[in-house]
């Protein structure tokens, strides 16, 4: 996982992983996610690593936000990560 530094400080924590944002975009009548998110220890000192889902979904669920999280595309590299999560940087 490529993680980068964050600014933000507002963060979701739950058994050992952080979650800065989850973003849900309109693609082909479909909503493609992308989930910042990191483990406890990195997150606290400001670092995420920025994931697009593989796959389009119908509904937001958890399910869909954990297989983002843990199958996605990691997109830190990308200029679209910091388009996205800009409210992050």
């Amino acid at each position: 996982m490529n993680s980068k530094k964050i600014k933000a400080k507002e963060l979701l924590t739950k058994q050992g992983e952080c979650i800065a944002a989850i973003v849900a975009l309109p693609e082909r009548n479909k909503i493609r996610l992308y989930v910042a998110w990191e483990n406890e220890r990195a997150a606290k000192d400001g670092f995420m690593g920025f994931f697009k889902a593989r796959d389009l979904i119908e509904l937001i669920t958890p399910e869909a936000i954990n297989e983002t999280k843990d199958y996605g595309v990691d997109i830190a590299h990308l200029p679209e990560c910091k388009k996205i999560f800009k409210a992050l940087f």
